[in-house]
Protein backbone atom coordinates (compact mmCIF):
# COMPACT_ATOMS: atom_id res chain seq x y z
CA UNK A 1 0.00 0.00 0.00
CA UNK A 2 1.02 3.47 -0.69
CA UNK A 3 0.49 4.94 2.27
CA UNK A 4 2.51 2.20 4.09
CA UNK A 5 5.76 3.21 2.14
CA UNK A 6 7.92 5.03 5.41
CA UNK A 7 11.56 4.66 3.26
CA UNK A 8 13.21 2.97 -0.15
CA UNK A 9 16.35 1.04 -0.06
CA UNK A 10 18.48 -0.04 -2.52
CA UNK A 11 21.80 -2.42 -3.21
CA UNK A 12 24.07 0.50 -5.23
CA UNK A 13 25.44 3.34 -4.76
CA UNK A 14 23.01 5.86 -6.62
CA UNK A 15 19.17 5.46 -7.83
CA UNK A 16 16.79 7.38 -9.39
CA UNK A 17 12.78 6.82 -8.24
CA UNK A 18 10.31 8.26 -11.11
CA UNK A 19 6.85 8.71 -10.25
CA UNK A 20 4.15 8.10 -12.88
CA UNK A 21 1.22 10.20 -12.23
CA UNK A 22 -1.84 8.92 -14.52
CA UNK A 23 -5.30 10.77 -15.22
CA UNK A 24 -7.86 8.70 -17.26
CA UNK A 25 -9.75 9.96 -19.99
CA UNK A 26 -12.11 8.13 -22.15
CA UNK A 27 -14.40 5.11 -21.62
CA UNK A 28 -11.75 3.58 -19.20
CA UNK A 29 -12.74 3.45 -15.31
CA UNK A 30 -10.35 2.58 -13.21
CA UNK A 31 -11.35 1.35 -9.56
CA UNK A 32 -10.69 3.27 -6.51
CA UNK A 33 -8.47 1.31 -4.21
CA UNK A 34 -9.74 -2.21 -5.49
CA UNK A 35 -7.06 -4.71 -6.55
CA UNK A 36 -6.99 -5.89 -10.14
CA UNK A 37 -5.83 -8.41 -12.03
CA UNK A 38 -3.66 -7.89 -14.83
CA UNK A 39 -2.16 -9.64 -17.43
CA UNK A 40 1.28 -9.18 -19.26
CA UNK A 41 0.09 -8.23 -23.12
CA UNK A 42 2.02 -9.04 -26.61
CA UNK A 43 4.90 -7.23 -26.85
CA UNK A 44 4.58 -6.00 -22.95
CA UNK A 45 8.55 -7.01 -21.48
CA UNK A 46 9.41 -4.66 -24.79
CA UNK A 47 7.60 -1.63 -24.10
CA UNK A 48 8.35 -1.67 -20.53
CA UNK A 49 12.57 -2.31 -21.36
CA UNK A 50 11.79 0.76 -23.94
CA UNK A 51 10.46 3.23 -21.20
CA UNK A 52 13.42 2.25 -18.90
CA UNK A 53 16.39 2.88 -21.16
CA UNK A 54 14.65 6.53 -22.10
CA UNK A 55 14.18 7.25 -18.22
CA UNK A 56 17.88 6.57 -18.11
CA UNK A 57 18.22 9.27 -20.83
CA UNK A 58 19.33 13.24 -19.85
CA UNK A 59 16.82 14.69 -22.24
CA UNK A 60 13.20 15.97 -20.73
CA UNK A 61 11.53 15.18 -24.10
CA UNK A 62 13.22 11.36 -23.97
CA UNK A 63 11.60 11.24 -20.51
CA UNK A 64 8.46 12.17 -21.30
CA UNK A 65 8.03 9.57 -23.77
CA UNK A 66 9.39 7.03 -21.52
CA UNK A 67 5.86 8.40 -19.62
CA UNK A 68 3.54 7.74 -22.22
CA UNK A 69 5.09 4.41 -22.59
CA UNK A 70 3.90 3.82 -19.44
CA UNK A 71 0.42 5.12 -19.91
CA UNK A 72 0.35 2.87 -23.16
CA UNK A 73 0.98 -0.01 -20.83
CA UNK A 74 -1.55 0.97 -18.16
CA UNK A 75 -3.99 1.75 -20.97
CA UNK A 76 -3.29 -1.87 -22.44
CA UNK A 77 -3.71 -3.62 -18.60
CA UNK A 78 -7.15 -1.81 -17.98
CA UNK A 79 -8.33 -2.38 -21.77
CA UNK A 80 -7.98 -6.11 -21.11
CA UNK A 81 -9.57 -6.09 -17.84
CA UNK A 82 -12.58 -3.19 -19.00
CA UNK A 83 -15.17 -5.68 -19.31
CA UNK A 84 -14.41 -7.64 -15.90
CA UNK A 85 -14.80 -4.34 -13.65
CA UNK A 86 -17.91 -3.88 -12.27
CA UNK A 87 -18.18 0.03 -11.52
CA UNK A 88 -20.60 1.45 -9.45
CA UNK A 89 -23.15 3.72 -11.06
CA UNK A 90 -21.79 6.37 -8.56
CA UNK A 91 -18.41 5.83 -9.29
CA UNK A 92 -18.16 9.26 -11.14
CA UNK A 93 -20.12 10.52 -7.81
CA UNK A 94 -17.21 9.47 -5.44
CA UNK A 95 -14.53 10.41 -7.45
CA UNK A 96 -15.99 13.82 -7.75
CA UNK A 97 -16.53 14.14 -3.68
CA UNK A 98 -12.72 12.47 -3.20
CA UNK A 99 -11.59 15.91 -5.16
CA UNK A 100 -13.07 17.64 -2.72
CA UNK A 101 -11.86 15.86 0.26
CA UNK A 102 -8.26 16.55 -1.67
CA UNK A 103 -9.93 20.28 -1.75
CA UNK A 104 -10.68 20.40 1.63
CA UNK A 105 -7.25 18.66 4.06
CA UNK A 106 -7.35 22.02 5.73
CA UNK A 107 -10.40 21.46 7.83
CA UNK A 108 -12.78 18.50 9.09
CA UNK A 109 -15.52 17.94 6.85
CA UNK A 110 -18.01 15.66 8.37
CA UNK A 111 -19.29 12.33 6.37
CA UNK A 112 -22.26 14.16 6.74
CA UNK A 113 -21.12 17.19 4.62
CA UNK A 114 -19.58 15.05 2.02
CA UNK A 115 -23.28 12.72 2.04
CA UNK A 116 -25.21 16.17 0.99
CA UNK A 117 -22.52 16.95 -1.90
CA UNK A 118 -23.16 14.06 -3.09
CA UNK A 119 -27.25 14.41 -2.81
CA UNK A 120 -27.22 11.05 -0.74
CA UNK A 121 -28.34 9.78 2.53
CA UNK A 122 -25.26 9.50 4.93
CA UNK A 123 -26.26 5.77 5.49
CA UNK A 124 -26.32 4.99 1.33
CA UNK A 125 -23.05 7.49 1.10
CA UNK A 126 -21.30 5.21 3.13
CA UNK A 127 -22.21 2.23 1.62
CA UNK A 128 -21.53 3.02 -1.86
CA UNK A 129 -18.18 5.31 -0.61
CA UNK A 130 -16.93 2.09 0.77
CA UNK A 131 -18.50 -0.22 -2.50
CA UNK A 132 -16.21 2.16 -4.76
CA UNK A 133 -13.25 2.63 -2.54
CA UNK A 134 -13.13 -0.16 -0.28
CA UNK A 135 -13.46 2.19 2.91
CA UNK A 136 -15.56 4.25 4.52
CA UNK A 137 -15.46 8.03 3.84
CA UNK A 138 -14.14 8.98 7.37
CA UNK A 139 -11.33 6.34 6.83
CA UNK A 140 -10.62 7.20 3.06
CA UNK A 141 -10.18 11.00 4.32
CA UNK A 142 -8.40 10.80 7.70
CA UNK A 143 -5.74 8.78 5.84
CA UNK A 144 -5.80 11.41 2.85
CA UNK A 145 -4.79 14.54 5.80
CA UNK A 146 -2.26 12.44 6.80
CA UNK A 147 -0.46 11.47 3.54
CA UNK A 148 -0.61 15.71 3.08
CA UNK A 149 0.81 15.88 6.78
CA UNK A 150 3.77 14.08 5.35
CA UNK A 151 4.17 15.56 2.35
CA UNK A 152 4.54 19.08 4.13
CA UNK A 153 7.00 17.43 6.97
CA UNK A 154 9.14 16.62 4.02
CA UNK A 155 9.08 19.76 2.49
CA UNK A 156 10.13 21.32 6.12
CA UNK A 157 7.40 22.69 7.42
CA UNK A 158 7.28 22.05 11.00
CA UNK A 159 4.57 19.97 13.01
CA UNK A 160 3.15 23.25 14.59
CA UNK A 161 2.61 24.73 10.61
CA UNK A 162 1.40 21.12 9.49
CA UNK A 163 -1.01 20.88 12.63
CA UNK A 164 -2.53 24.37 11.40
CA UNK A 165 -2.38 24.07 7.84
CA UNK A 166 -4.27 20.72 7.88
CA UNK A 167 -7.19 21.37 10.80
CA UNK A 168 -5.49 19.43 13.76
CA UNK A 169 -6.43 20.77 16.71
CA UNK A 170 -3.05 20.91 18.13
CA UNK A 171 0.32 19.48 16.72
CA UNK A 172 0.28 16.65 19.45
CA UNK A 173 -3.16 15.65 18.19
CA UNK A 174 -1.06 15.31 14.27
CA UNK A 175 1.77 13.57 16.01
CA UNK A 176 -0.24 11.17 17.46
CA UNK A 177 -1.92 10.20 14.64
CA UNK A 178 0.68 10.39 12.24
CA UNK A 179 2.41 8.01 14.35
CA UNK A 180 -0.55 5.64 15.10
CA UNK A 181 -1.27 5.53 11.33
CA UNK A 182 2.66 5.76 9.79
CA UNK A 183 4.55 4.00 12.58
CA UNK A 184 6.72 6.68 13.29
CA UNK A 185 6.86 10.33 14.75
CA UNK A 186 6.37 13.02 12.26
CA UNK A 187 10.28 13.89 14.02
CA UNK A 188 11.68 10.68 12.35
CA UNK A 189 11.14 11.98 8.95
CA UNK A 190 14.15 13.24 8.29
CA UNK A 191 16.37 10.12 9.33
CA UNK A 192 13.20 8.29 7.20
CA UNK A 193 13.27 10.56 4.21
Amino acid sequence: QWNEISGYACIEDQWNFWWFEFTVTGPLKIPLNRVVSIYPFHKEAELFRRACQLLRRKEDTLRCLASSCVVEMLYRWLASQVESLSTSPYHSTIETIIDKMNAHTNQLWTVKQMADDAHMSERNFRKVFREVTGQSPKQFYHQLRLSFARQLLNQQNTISQTAEKLGFSSPYHLSREFKAFFGISPQSLKYWG
